[in-house]
């Protein structure tokens, strides 16, 4: 029960730092979608699942969107974060910091476009608004750096929340 609100506190402090346009060089990181990331690279989906739909629901209700909109892609981002992680992350430590830095590129390219698309139901807008390249890449930088402190706070408070599940268990 300590566990469960724990988790609705930090989601809604989370979801209010984002939609409250907190800047990181002036830049608006995405810093929902990139503590989802983390937290499905570092638990398993199954255990991210439930609290990614609380977080669509609630991020959809606060910023006054339709909800279901930022569950469906928030669950698709994190299933995609869980699939590629599964499949890209099993080699050396160099190749899994590329295919960490290349999930968080392609999620925020992807976000972007499609939050853009749903807003307008247009791709010309998608194509103006992310136009500028300079913007682009620093909005990648500054999701990157935070995805990093989001994956730095999430594998460190894994053992208080599940201390079980990801000790090795030699017999």
């Amino acid at each position: 029960m300590k566990k469960n609100i724990f988790i609705i506190i930090c989601v809604i402090f989370l979801v209010v730092i984002e939609l409250s346009g907190a800047a990181l060089f002036s830049i608006h990181p995405d810093i929902v979608l990139m503590a989802i990331m983390a937290a499905t690279l570092v638990l398993r989906f199954q255990i991210v699942l439930p609290w990614v739909v609380v977080t669509g629901i609630i991020f959809d209700l606060f910023s006054y969107q339709a909800v279901g909109i930022s569950v469906i892609l928030f669950v698709l981002f994190s299933y995609g974060t869980s699939f590629f992680s599964r499949r890209f992350l099993v080699g050396g430590r160099g190749i899994s910091f590329f295919t960490t830095i290349f999930l968080v590129l392609g999620a925020t390219l992807l976000f972007n476009v499609c939050l853009s698309f749903i807003e307008t139901w247009s791709l010309r807008v998608v194509a103006l608004r992310s136009g500028i390249v300079s913007l682009t890449v620093m909005s990648i930088i500054c999701n990157l750096l935070v995805f990093l402190l989001f994956f730095w706070i999430v594998k460190r408070i894994r053992n208080i929340f599940y201390p079980g599940e990801y000790k090795l268990d030699v017999s």
